[in-house]
């Protein structure tokens, strides 16, 4: 019997000693944890003429304490993309269409490819036109794709992709192209001001 509990007592202890060294490293793990990405419709304590004003916003999980207003609407949208761009900066928007350049300086949208089904993309690929992409001021914004690191869709991410995407946001830091979640700096990615 003595057996039985060494061999059962022996990976419940080092299954603890290896939960408590990770104490420290949430400190360094949790601004890169992909949290999930809110649309929220404020109004605002200010009116146009009689009815008072609503605006849209995009944010990540829960940084509305230093918005203004009341929230009359939020969602988690599973087509709400982020976008890490290869300089450090993200931001968060719908992507609706391809856009490549043709003759004469005009400009021909395609459809969104297959791999944009997926989970995330990194990285882009053909790298070459510009993903428009749809901001929470209903007006679309263009990106080339040579400057986007990595897209994806922080609703859609399931427990594995979500840490299978940290190790990816790790190895990049360690790389020296970080870019940390948006709750460390509790502001909006987009709006329409």
């Amino acid at each position: 019997m003595y057996w039985v509990q060494q061999i059962t007592a022996a990976p419940l202890i080092a299954a603890l000693i290896l939960l408590l060294s990770l104490i420290p490293a949430r400190h360094v793990l949790l601004p890169l944890w992909p949290s999930a990405a809110q649309e929220l419709i404020l109004v605002l304590d200010e009116t146009d003429g009689e009815r008072p004003v609503a605006r849209r916003l995009f944010v990540y999980d829960d940084p509305i304490d230093g918005l203004s207003g009341e929230v009359l609407a939020r969602t988690e949208p599973l087509s709400l993309a982020r976008i890490e761009s290869r300089n450090g900066d993200s931001l968060l928007g719908y992507p609706v269409a391809l856009r490549s350049a043709i003759e004469d300086g005009e400009t021909r949208d395609e459809p969104l490819s297959a791999a944009f089904d997926s989970g995330w993309l990194e990285p882009m690929p053909g790298e070459t036109g510009q993903l428009a992409l749809l901001g929470p001021d209903d007006q679309v914004l263009t990106l080339p794709m040579e400057s986007i690191q990595r897209l994806y869709y922080p609703n859609r991410l399931g427990l594995i992709d979500r840490t299978l995407l940290l190790l990816r946001r790790s190895t990049s830091c360690w790389a020296g192209a970080c870019v940390p979640n948006a709750q460390s700096s509790h502001s909006a990615v987009i709006s329409d001001e």
